[in-house]
């Protein structure tokens, strides 16, 4: 399936403006180590007069990836030239890639979504280069008040202060009181759009949108360079589903749909069209793709 560089997300449409207008705009400021005083879900903010909307409709354009990513091969002439990348993936996150029922851990996220880059900067050059993917550690940090120097060399490697890094990648953890759920954030920054996916279908995205923009925020103000993308505190961004309806019915795969959403939009796509009778086999080629890195 050949792949084009997708329009920004500003030409998104939907029908009827079906919108929640939600002050969340969390606004860090440079060299705090918390973030301000007023506090949205945990997360402390600065009083702002802007705030983003959150349009609970999907929208029309939606370029959707359906390549069933199993069935290509490893991308084993890449493989040896990946290997001296930090790759940080243990036996014990392996094990959880080989397990269908499992669910996978933070080091499994994004230790894969890190290779996905690289593997799709070589194999898909002209849209992976566009996109920064983020740490789900970012979001945590930035609500336990991490200071800019340290939240800097977390991210540096992203080089996300970059003209063309058009697009950030934002993996999300929601830590309930027994388990957690990962979701997907996908901001586009030129056009200040923000992209939703959650394989349950879920509505509740007040406190993820607030932590993306306030990470967004940070990012910008900490970068020891002007970002031609940079937003500025009273800009308003507006965010969309990617999907209202879940997509998944066990409680073991939404890492794995999150990759999957990620590999998609390293591909130029702007989610995943993949079912769920697709994720075992995704989970399958990434399985293999790890075991052949480790092996080259």
């Amino acid at each position: 399936m050949s792949t084009l560089y997708l329009p920004r997300l500003g030409s998104f449409s939907t029908d009827a403006d079906n919108t929640q207008s939600v002050v969340v705009d969390c606004i860090p400021h440079k060299g705090h180590q918390t973030m301000g005083e007023a506090q949205v879900g945990g997360l402390t903010s600065s009083p702002s007069h802007s705030c983003t909307r959150i349009k609970w409709d999907v929208p029309h354009d939606l370029n959707r990836d359906e390549e069933a990513q199993h069935e290509l091969e490893p991308f084993t002439p890449f493989l040896r030239s990946l290997w001296r990348i930090d790759f940080s993936i243990g036996v014990v996150e392996i094990s959880m890639l080989a397990n269908s029922m499992s669910c996978i851990n933070e080091i499994c996220v994004n230790s894969c979504a890190m290779l996905l880059q690289r593997m799709f900067e070589m194999n898909h050059p002209e849209t992976a280069s566009k996109c920064a993917v983020m740490s789900t550690c970012n979001i945590r940090d930035l609500r336990e008040g991490v200071r800019d120097e340290l939240l800097w060399q977390m991210v540096y490697h992203t080089e996300y202060w970059k003209e063309n890094k058009e697009i950030w990648i934002i993996p999300i953890h929601r830590q309930y009181n027994d388990s957690g759920h990962w979701v997907l954030c996908v901001a586009y920054m030129k056009t200040r759009k923000l992209l939703l996916f959650d394989s349950l279908g879920d509505s509740g995205w007040t406190y993820d949108v607030a932590a993306a923009v306030a990470l967004i925020r940070r990012l910008c103000a900490i970068s020891p360079r002007a970002l031609d993308n940079s937003v500025s505190p009273t800009q308003e961004w507006v965010a969309y589903p990617a999907l209202v309806h879940s997509v998944q019915t066990n409680n073991h795969d939404c890492g794995i749909w999150v990759l999957a959403s990620i590999a998609a939009v390293l591909k130029g796509f702007h989610t995943t069209g993949l079912t769920e009778t697709d994720m075992p086999g995704f989970r399958r080629w990434l399985h293999n793709v790890v075991l052949s890195m480790r092996a080259a």
